[in-house]
C-alpha cells in the first residue's frame, strides 16, 4: 500500500488548457463535434418555439381572437428581437472567450454591451 503526503492529495487535477481544447477541436471528427456543439443551440432553439406555441394557444383560449390576432401580428417583431439578441449574445460570448485573462479587457467588453442592453 503506497502513502501520500498531504500535498499530493491537495492537489488540484490539472484545468483543461486552451491548447487542450483547440487540439480536441481540430482532430475529433467533423460529424461528432456538429452534434455535440449543435445539441443545445438546437434545445434552446426548441424551447423558444414552444414558448411561443403555449403562449398563444392560452392566449387564444383565455383573451379570444382579438388578443390572437394581436400576438399572431407581433410574432414576427418577436422573432427579429429574439435573432438580434442571440446574435449580439453570441458575439459577446465569443469575444469574451478570447480575452484570455486579460480582465480588463473583458470589463470593457461586458460594460459595453450591458449599455448596449439598457
Amino acid at each position: 500500500m503506497t502513502s501520500h503526503t498531504l500535498s499530493e492529495i491537495s492537489e488540484q487535477p490539472p484545468r483543461l488548457g486552451r491548447d487542450h481544447i483547440n487540439q480536441h477541436l481540430s482532430s475529433a471528427p467533423v460529424t461528432k463535434l456538429y452534434l455535440i456543439l449543435a445539441f443545445p443551440i438546437a434545445i434552446g432553439l426548441i424551447l423558444n418555439g414552444l414558448y411561443s406555441l403555449v403562449d398563444a394557444y392560452f392566449i387564444a383560449r383565455f383573451v379570444g381572437a382579438n388578443g390572437f390576432a394581436s400576438v399572431s401580428a407581433v410574432f414576427p417583431f418577436q422573432l427579429v428581437v429574439i435573432a438580434v439578441a442571440m446574435l449580439i449574445g453570441n458575439g459577446v460570448s465569443f469575444v469574451l472567450s478570447r480575452t484570455d485573462r486579460q480582465f480588463a479587457q473583458a470589463k470593457t467588453c461586458f460594460t459595453t454591451i450591458y449599455r448596449m442592453g439598457i
